[in-house]
């Protein structure tokens, strides 16, 4: 092949294009696996994720008033279970006290 054959000068343009190709390929490819990058998709996915699970929680909970409501109160229960033990155990203490009041009263 001569340096002026039209093939090969076809074929120079091709080469050169296909090299052109592969480098905003690699450039597109680098920009995407960079760090700061993948960490904002994967934030993108979870915010999606979260902000449609909680709409789905809100439709729910406009059609299940009540069983909200009881959700609402076993998890307070449980929260302050401390509280709410020592508030019984108070509780218990005063109501022995006035039985043994009450039974000393009779004797």
């Amino acid at each position: 092949m001569k340096p002026n054959d039209p093939r090969l000068i076809a074929a120079e343009a091709e080469a050169q294009a296909a090299r052109a190709r592969l480098l905003d390929a690699a450039e597109i490819a680098r920009a995407r696996l960079a760090p700061a990058a993948l960490k904002k998709e994967a934030t993108d996915k979870i915010m999606d994720t979260a902000l449609d699970g909680i709409e789905r929680a809100r439709t729910y909970a406009k059609g299940h008033p009540m069983q909200i409501v009881a959700l609402g109160a076993v998890l307070g229960g449980y929260v302050a279970r401390r509280p709410l033990m020592a508030l019984f155990a108070r509780w218990a203490v005063k109501a022995k006290d006035e039985v043994q009041r009450r039974r000393q009263r009779k004797e």
